[in-house]
């Protein structure tokens, strides 16, 4: 059948989150049951601060410029946290720092808060090994998995190639690009990625899609191949 590129595109975009959905479901539920094993527990927020501290400074002496890009916006909130936050509050943070990563790593792949935010993630996570391994090693144990089943399912369905395909197609409004950006000449991982991102009906889609538009280009005004 003639594979359309932008009805290929949806199909992709279709089942990158159809598969992505299962993997963050159990992650979250792992991580709600911590939340209520962690009830009453406080984490601290001084690593963090202690890093954030000459960062602050260093902001103000230079001001506003960059100043999203450089990750002052995430510096200052981090210096206005409490000296002590749930357990639940360490989470969503977390989620919010990797959620401007993945931001970044999209738009600006160079930006300094990208760097910022992964140290903050580090810290937060050391602080939440360190507080449940002595108050709650069974809530460790549940974190420790949950952390590997979402790193699991990032890797497979949300990497920053298939990251970017999808915001390509929803933000812009241009899912044909998919089954053009997936099949460049030597870009082999990236079509693995494309590959294990999807089930086999939608690969076969975009494989026909492939063949089709090399046999198109192939063709001369004749119509011989």
């Amino acid at each position: 059948q003639r594979a359309e590129p932008d009805l290929v595109g949806e199909a992709f975009t279709m089942a990158v989150e159809k598969s992505l959905k299962p993997s963050r479901l159990v992650a979250t539920t792992l991580y709600n049951t911590v939340d209520d094993m962690t009830k009453g527990l406080s984490f601290s927020t001084q690593s963090l601060k202690k890093f954030a501290e000459p960062l602050a400074e260093r902001a103000k002496e230079i001001g506003s410029i960059e100043a999203k890009n450089a990750g002052d916006d995430l510096v200052n909130a981090i210096m206005e946290l409490p000296e002590t936050i749930s357990y639940g509050a360490m989470k969503d943070l977390r989620s919010r720092l990797l959620s401007r990563i993945d931001e970044f790593s999209i738009i600006n792949k160079k930006a300094p808060a990208i760097g910022k935010a992964k140290q903050f993630i580090s810290l937060s996570d050391n602080t939440i090994q360190t507080t449940l391994a002595k108050e709650n090693p069974e809530a460790l144990q549940l974190w420790r998995q949950a952390n590997k089943i979402y790193r699991e399912g990032s890797e497979q369905f949300d990497n920053e190639f298939i990251r970017r395909l999808v915001k390509q197609s929803v933000d812009k409004g241009n899912p044909e690009v998919i089954a053009k950006q997936i099949f460049k000449p030597g870009a082999i991982s990236n079509i693995h990625k494309a590959k294990n991102a999807v089930d086999e009906k939608t690969w076969t889609q975009l494989k026909s899609w492939y063949v089709q538009d090399l046999l198109k280009k192939s063709t001369s005004p004749e119509g011989e191949i």
